[in-house]
Parts: C-alpha cells; structure tokens; sequence
C-alpha cells in the first residue's frame, strides 16, 4: 500500500510538472483520455511492476480527474483563444500590411508551430495600428509550448492565407476578383495580363474583409475600363491614384495629301473622338487613410480634324526659244529661187500636220501643226505680184500653250469630340452616405480642333510666243519676233502692204478676203489661268468623330453579385470555425465534469474574496495581519487535497492585486507595479485588472506643471483649497529644490493650462495599459458569459442529477457588473469611441 501511495504521489507530482510546462503532447495524450499506463509515466511505474503491483482501475479515472482540474488552473484555453482571436481580427482589421501577411502565409506553410510563430521577426506595425501590438503581447501569454487546438486554427488560416480567385465572366466582358483579403498589388500584373487582347470593360473586386490599396492603377490597360471595388473594409497605404480616364490624343495638326501637278486636295479626315472615362464605384463600410486616394476620371481629348491638302499648282504653258523657232523653220538659201516643191514637201521634226492648203498656179500654201506639248506653228508661203514684178512673202508663227489652272484644296477635317468624363461613386454600404475625404478628378475631354481647309493652287504660267516672216525683195527683210523678251504675238489683217506685212496666201485665194497683208503685234504674256475658289468650312462631325458613353454602374446589381460571393466567402468561414469553437465547448464540458470538485473552491473563493476585500480597505497593519491569518485558518478548516494548495491560494491573483491597491493607497508605486507586472506575467487571466492599476498609477504623470507662477501666493483666498495653501507654504527661491518638485506635483491639477504640460510619452503609455486592460476585461466577460450558457445548457440535460442553483449565474453577473465598471472607467479616462450616426 505504501509503493501505491508513493507512485500515485509521483504520477501526480509528474503531472504538475508536464502541465505547468505546457508540453503540449503530453495534454494531447490527457484529452484522449489519460491512464496509468501513459508512457509519460513509465519511469514511476516501473516500481510496480518490478514488484508484481497492479495499480488499481480507479485511479485512471482519479488521474482523468486530476488532469482536468490542473488544466483549468493552469492551462486554461483563454490565452489561446484570444490570441487565435487576435489573429482572426489582425486579417480582418485592416492594418496588416502585405510583407506581413506574406510571414503568415510563409509560417503555415512551413507547418503550424508554436515555437517558430514566437520566433519570426515581424515587420513593423502600420501606423495606428494596435493589433499587432496586443498579438505580441498575447502570443507571450500561452502557458504551452505548442497549440492545444490546431486542426481548427489551420482550417480558418487556409481561408485568411488562400489567393483571390480570378475568372472572366462568361460574356467575356467583365473580369471578377473574389477572396477574403486582397491586394492590389498582388493582383495587378495578372489582371492586367488577362485583360491583353480581350474585350474586357469593368472589373470587379469583392473582398470580404479587406482591400488594400497598395499600388496605383493607371496607363493603358486602364484607360475606357469600369472598376468595382465591394469589401468590408479599405485600407490606402501611402499616396495612391487609380486612374480610367479614358485614351486621348495630343494636341498637334496633321493635314490630308496634297493635290498633284493641277489637281484637287484631298478631304482632310474628321479626328477620331477622345474615349469616354471608366466610371469607378466603391462601396466599403470604412476607408482607412482616404485623402491619401485619388480617383481620376477625365475624359479623352479628341482628335485635331486634319487640314484639307492643298490642291497642286497648275501646269506652267510651254513656250518657244530661239533655236526652237530656227529649228522648226524651213530652210533655204533664197525664196524666189528655191524651188516651189521644197517649200510644199517640208515636214518639220516633231510637228505633225493638221491643216494645210496650197496651191501651184496660185503660188501659196498655208499648213497647221501641233507637237507632243500642244504647241500650234503656221507655215505660210504665198507670192505677191507687184507692179513690175513678184516676190514671195514667208511667216513662220509658233505659239506656246496656256498654262492650266491649278487644283482645288482639301476640306478640313472636324475635330474629334472630346470623351465624356466618368461617374464615381464611393459610398457606405450601410448609410449610403459618400466618403468625401477621398479626392475625386473628372472632367470631359476636350473637343479636338477642326482643321483647315486647304489652299488652292496657283495656275501655271502661259508660253511665250516667237515668229519669223521673210520677203524675197532685196534689203534686209527678215524678222524675228520675240527674241528679246518674252510676249504674246497678235496677227492684224491690213489692205496693203508694208514693211512688216507678210501676204496670207489662204486668206486671199480660199478666204477672198481684201485684208490679205498681215502684221504682227506684241502682247504681254498673260497670267495663268484663273484661280478657283477656296471651299467652305466643315462644321458638322461624322458619326465616327463622336463620341461614345461607356457602360454605367448598377451598383444594385453589383451589390447583389458581391453578396452571392460574400456568402460563400462566409459559409466556407463559418465551417472552419465550427472545430474552434467546438474544442472551446468540449474544454468547458469537461470543466462542468469537476464542478462537483470545485463546489468546495467556490465556497473558499467566497469567505475569501471578502476576507480580502476587507483587507485591502483596512490600512491598519495589524489588522490585516489579522484578516490574512483568519483566511488561513479558513483555508484549513475547509480543506481540499492537499490543504498546501489552499493555502497557495492566498498568493493567487486576486489577494496580489488587493495587495498592490493598498501599495497605490500608501502611494508605494514601484513596489505596487511589480506586484501588477508578476500578475499580468504569470496570470494573464487577470491583466485587465492589473493593466487598468498599472494605468492609473502612470496616469498621474501625464500632466506637469512646466513652473509655478511667482505671484501665485498672491492669489490665495480663503476659498483656496488646503491642499494648496500647503504645497504654497514653502520656499521656492530654489526651482531645483525637492519642496519646488513637491509643490509642482501637488498642483498639477489645480493650477491653469497655461503653465501646465502633456507629456506624450506617458500619455501613450497610459493609455496602452488602459485599452489592454478593456480589451482583456471584455474578453473575460464573454468567456464568463459563454461558460454561464453552456453550463445552464448542460443542467438542462442533466435535470434531477444535478442540486437546482442560480449561484454560477449571480457570480457570473456579479462579476460582469464588476468587469463591466472597470472598462467604463478606463474609457472615461482614455476617451470613448464615437460611433457613426450617433448624435
């Protein structure tokens, strides 16, 4: 009977050990249900078999026992479940930046560990952030050396860590985005690499908790397309721009082609329209960082239409030169004596014959030709017969061609209308009020210029004329004209003959006309032809120089698309957490199943909590001496196995905490804050009541009194509180001494703002304990009144086995009430959040 004793006595103290070491395989093996024959135990109970012992059935239902009582001591489930909370509200809250969210994703993969969660280096937190900060604080707290729990944390971390889905929609024209937390930076080259070559317009983002603006949108990809964003929450870090404004075109001319040698200009083109702006819409319960985002939706800038080409300049007449004349001239040594063949058979090089009339007996001819530039030549040889004899009389007359008009200009092209300038809602899902700290560019592109019409050509210039005319009489009878200059020759008919008149023998023998004898006469060359007239110009658009609206936004729709998706996201979320909260509710299950072991403590905890409360308003030292000795003498004639755990109880937190309040009381506040660090260490449960002291005790050096007015005395009246007539009572010649510190201090509160100070620094620190300790107090309160349901459930199903009680309810209420007053009292100091809507 001794070796049982003495092995049940070293399993027991085992156990201890391994579950306040937290070895985590160790409570694994105890939930499955603990026996003897745990190998943990093997060293102890090798005494037993070496000595043929079998220990008894009822002890593995003892040690079940005894592991249960010792894990709710002193592995409870709360500091892992706030921590798991905290993990679930950092991916939901917003302030987790992308590098860190990238250390988590890396860590599950790497397998869900404890032990190397504690050693990654976290980045920074983002500014006001204040989750990170409370994780750390959290993840210190865990009294074991892995998970209790993992199966559950790994099926809602596959769902925080798991990459947006993106699909084009069926018609090919819409491009979704759906998951939990998305960045846009992870997201942005593979949207914008879907989108090459298709004919998508909007793209849609659904994130359920969060969207984090990380990147800006702009450039081409974005130019003309429609942006949806529907999520919780949206966090903007940095300056960001998202721009869909839509394509444009610079500002510069451009003219049709020009008309060739003589012809039109071509119609210059209308500009193409600038493209309509994207229309964005954001609906988000809460923007983090919104003046930060800037949405731009301009339209595109049309077009310049294109100036008409100018028509090309006329074709310039072709005139005569001097060799020219000469070479085309019939050649011969004399006129009267050359024979008459001679004359009527010439054929001058290039020229082809289209007139000619001649006559033998008559003695004339009269011939007509045109060359490849459409020059005209006449050739005329007639006789004159004179009183006493005949001569013969030669005109040779080559006229240049006219030139030709020129070329009609282009009509102008009309400048391409500017692109319409997008719409923008960014709105509360839940007021449908617009967030309008976030800064919004849209206006309408601007209409291209219309261009010009296009010049008209000159007209080319008129040929010159030349002639020769010879006579076979004697003297010098051979002329030529238009050898000097260039000019226009004009033949006039006389009746008689003259120096210069040439006989026309065609107009004498076939035209019987009197006035045979013809005369040159100069002319100017005349301009080319005349210039036609400049067109109108273009005023009215084509149809594809006018722009087009893109597709609106039906944020109804949207919002119902985003629900279909949401409540997917939330079903898959919802089953994962089943499993963490369903090991929570077995934990507390279990607890119930020693309630009947603990009906003893609760009583003790009672008479105790009392004692102790009395204690820590009693300033006498004698008495509380008293009051500790009472509760010792309780403890023992109450006991529970064994009675040294009782009387470890008066070191559990709640008499430490009384302790550290009569610290404050006699203002002993070093000593008071070790007492509150050793809690907040070792007892996490009850930090919220430690960080609230910790917190009052650094709020008293918040505000500091920069120096002490001179004439303060001055103002002392019989109103004045004692207080401060007697911090004034002392000498303040001396600013260093400890009285002037004293004084200070004392009126720090009593004298104006004016020479009093903030100090940051314990601000800050202040508050940091003040909303840890609410954060941990309203954590308890939930955990109490979740333990009170699940235990009135379980008496539900029980029914007579159990004593009818409404004790853990009014304890549970009590406590509450308590934990409740103490969260309102560090808002009062802190500040109160101010809720949306309220008034």
């Amino acid at each position: 009977m001794e070796l049982l004793k003495v092995v049940k006595a070293n399993i027991k103290d085992k156990m201890v050990q391994l579950i306040t070491q937290g070895k985590t395989t160790f409570i694994n093996e105890g939930k499955a249900g603990l026996t003897v024959k745990s190998k943990f135990f093997n060293d102890i109970t090798e005494q037993l078999s070496d000595n043929n012992v079998e220990p008894p059935e009822e002890w593995n239902i003892e040690l079940q026992r005894l592991f249960h009582l010792l894990m709710s001591r002193f592995i409870p489930l709360g500091p892992e479940e706030t921590l798991k909370s905290l993990i679930f509200q950092w991916f939901e809250s917003g302030e987790m930046s992308l590098e860190t969210w990238r250390e988590w994703s890396k860590w599950f993969n790497e397998g869900v560990k404890l032990s190397t969660l504690k050693a990654i280096k976290w980045p920074q937190a983002s500014p006001g952030g204040v989750i990170q900060l409370n994780f750390h604080r959290a993840l210190k707290t865990i009294p074991t050396d892995d998970f209790q729990e993992k199966d559950g944390l790994i099926a809602v971390l596959k769902l925080y860590l798991q990459e947006p889905e993106i699909k084009i929609d069926e018609n090919g024209t819409t491009l979704n985005v759906v998951g939990r937390t998305i960045f846009l930076s992870s997201i942005k080259k593979k949207i914008e690499s879907m989108m090459q070559g298709t004919t998508i317009l909007q793209v849609d983002i659904v994130a359920r908790d969060v969207f984090h603006i990380d990147t800006d949108l702009e450039g081409k990809d974005w130019q003309g397309k429609n942006l949806c964003v529907v999520t919780e929450k949206v966090n903007v870090w940095g300056d960001r721009i998202i721009d869909v404004s839509g394509s444009g075109y610079a500002e510069q001319n451009w003219k049709a082609q020009n008309g060739g040698i003589g012809c039109d200009g071509e119609n210059g083109k209308d500009g193409r329209p600038g493209e309509s702006s994207g229309n964005i819409a954001i609906m988000t319960k809460d923007i983090l960082n919104p003046q930060k985002l800037k949405l731009v939706l301009n339209g595109g800038n049309g077009e310049n239409g294109q100036n008409g080409g100018d028509g090309g300049d006329g074709a310039d007449g072709k005139g005569v030169t001097m060799d020219e004349l000469k070479a085309a001239c019939v050649k011969y040594d004399s006129l009267y004596r050359t024979n008459w063949s001679h004359f009527i058979n010439y054929e001058p090089v290039n020229w082809t014959r289209t007139f000619y009339s001649y006559n033998y007996s008559k003695e004339y001819l009269y011939y007509k030709y045109i060359d490849p530039n459409k020059r005209t030549m006449i050739y005329s040889l007639a006789s004159y017969a004179g009183w006493t004899y005949s001569w013969y009389e030669l005109f040779v007359w080559i006229q240049g061609t006219d030139g030709t008009a020129g070329g009609v200009g282009g009509r102008n092209g009309c400048g391409g209308e500017g692109g319409n300038q997008g719409e923008c809602n960014v709105i509360n899902s839940d007021t449908g009020v617009e967030f309008t700290a976030v800064n919004i560019t849209k206006n309408p592109g601007r209409n291209g210029t219309d261009g010009t019409v296009g010049e008209c050509g000159k007209s080319g210039n008129n040929g010159n004329h030349m002639a020769v005319i010879d006579r076979s009489a004697s003297g010098t009878n051979k002329f030529f004209y238009g050898e000097k200059s260039a000019t226009r020759l004009k033949m006039e008919y006389y009746v008689k003959s003259d120096t210069k008149r040439r006989i026309n023998g065609y107009r004498k023998h076939v035209e019987d006309e009197s006035s045979v004898f013809g005369e040159f006469e100069f002319q100017d060359v005349p301009k080319g032809g005349i210039r036609k007239t400049k067109q109108k110009q273009k005023q009215e658009r084509s149809t594809e120089a006018q722009t087009t609206m893109k597709k609106s936004i039906v944020l109804n729709k949207l919002w119902e698309k985003a629900a279909e998706h949401t409540a997917q996201l939330d079903g898959a979320l919802a089953a994962a957490m089943v499993t963490v909260k369903s090991t929570t509710t077995a934990n507390f299950e279990i607890e119930e199943s020693v309630e009947e072991e603990e009906s003893t403590e609760q009583e003790q905890e009672v008479v105790v909590a009392a004692a102790i409360k009395k204690c820590a308003q009693e300033r006498s030292a004698t008495k509380r001496s008293e009051i500790i000795a009472s509760v010792e003498n309780f403890l023992t004639t109450h006991p529970i196995e064994p009675v040294e755990a009782a009387l470890k109880w008066v070191n559990a937190p709640q008499p430490l905490i009384a302790l550290g309040l009569i610290y404050v009381d006699q203002q002993e506040y070093p000593r008071a804050n070790t007492i509150f660090d050793s809690v907040i260490t070792k007892c996490p449960e009850f930090a919220g009541e430690a960080g609230y002291y910790k917190g009052i005790i650094e709020q008293q050096s918040v505000r500091k009194v920069k120096e002490i007015p001179k004439d303060i005395k001055e103002s002392i009246t019989k109103k004045t509180p004692q207080f401060v007539i007697k911090a004034l009572s002392g000498n303040f010649a001396n600013t260093t001494s400890e009285a002037y510190e004293t004084a200070k201090k004392a009126l720090k509160d009593w004298l104006p703002d004016n020479v009093c100070e903030i100090d940051d620094v314990q601000r800050i620190k202040t508050e940091d304990y003040l909303l840890q300790a609410i954060r941990t107090l309203n954590q308890r309160t939930e955990n109490k009144e979740t333990l009170h349901t699940i235990v009135s459930r379980l008496r539900k199903v029980v029914g007579s086995k159990t004593i009818a009680s409404s004790g853990f309810q009014n304890q549970t209420e009590e406590l509450k009430t308590t934990l409740d007053c103490l969260s309102s009292s560090a808002y009062d100091m802190i500040g109160h959040a101010i809720l949306q809507g309220t008034n």
